[in-house]
């Protein structure tokens, strides 16, 4: 579901991205430039498409991990990395930012100036790179949901991605590695609105019987000068539920 809603929203941004290159060049721009036809439109659209949809299963993923006041981080790291892979030459780098062959904006930019202008020839090695990237992200991104819904329902981390010992932590989900019969546990249960783990897991026949018959918590009808009805620990004119006179 989440694939299919990430491509959904990268063929909606990529469309308005092709639009305005399509508005920018016209289909006469200048002499060296291809002539721009309904084919190369679609081709930049889902060039880059394919770019947007690497970037979003990367945050994504990042997202799903991390708490909400460190989500900025990655995000920096990713604009910076795209917009200085677009502007700068690999090629004559030092061995160190060779990295930027695999970033996406890289490989797609070099595909779009291939469409438009017949530069940089090797748009099947840029594309296979960015399926391979998409295909991996999208493996990962199976992975981060399993185990973000894992540390979820052990109550390691609550619905907002907040963690366990966070200011902002709450989550209803009992600690996975707390003592179900430790106070601690109950006070917490009790705390979160939880009021099932106070009951006893199973309701018989003797345990109706054993709270019936107990000495004390019965009816009072004359020990009080109240009217209403009082519960009280006094022997005389009590009445069981085992008689079933009450």
């Amino acid at each position: 579901m989440w694939f299919v809603l990430l491509l959904g929203l990268a063929l909606y941004l990529s469309l308005f991205v092709a639009l305005a290159i399509l508005a920018y060049r016209g289909p006469d721009y200048n002499s060296l430039a291809l002539t721009f036809t309904a084919a190369t439109f679609f081709k930049l659209w889902f060039t880059v498409a394919a770019e947007a949809l690497v970037l979003e299963l990367w945050l994504f993923n990042w997202f799903l991990h991390l708490p909400p006041h460190v989500l900025a981080w990655p995000s920096i790291a990713t604009v910076i990395s795209d917009v200085v892979s677009c502007i700068g030459c690999p090629e004559l780098s030092t061995p160190f930012f060779k990295i930027m062959y695999a970033i996406p904006a890289y490989n797609s930019s070099r595909i779009v100036y291939y469409i438009l202008s017949g530069a940089y020839p090797h748009s099947g090695k840029h594309a296979g790179i960015l399926i391979a990237e998409i295909v991996a992200m999208g493996l990962l991104l199976c992975v981060s949901i399993w185990i973000r819904q894992l540390v979820v329902i052990r109550g390691i981390s609550d619905a907002h991605g907040f963690y366990r010992g966070y200011t902002y932590f709450h989550s209803t989900v009992p600690y996975y590695k707390s003592d179900p019969t430790s106070t601690e546990h109950n006070h917490n249960n009790i705390e979160s609105g939880n009021s099932h783990a106070r009951m006893p897991k199973q309701i018989g026949v003797n345990t109706l019987e054993n709270e019936s018959t107990l000495s004390g918590g019965r009816y009072n009808h004359g020990c009080g000068s109240s009217s209403d009805i009082e519960i009280s620990d006094c022997i005389d004119d009590n009445v069981s539920l085992r008689d079933g006179a009450l």
